[in-house]
């Protein structure tokens, strides 16, 4: 279950360029201290190159764990 984070969390996101629903999921994996986020959307946060967590394909992340895909 998620909490809701500070709306300045999510305004800052905005302004670096998300859009809502990508700017709402990026606060709240960085209040919750998230350090890798999943993700199949392979232009999620790309508009931001420094983050307070890395964004990982399925793929990338099996690699790093030493599994083939």
């Amino acid at each position: 279950m998620w909490n809701k984070v500070e709306p300045s969390l999510i305004h800052n996101y905005q302004q670096l360029g998300c859009k809502l629903g990508d700017a709402i999921v990026a606060a709240h994996v960085e209040a919750m201290n998230v350090k890798t986020l999943v993700s199949e959307n392979r232009h999620f946060l790309e508009e931001i190159k420094v983050l307070p967590f890395r964004v990982l394909s399925a793929r990338d992340l099996l690699q790093e764990l030493g599994e083939t895909t």
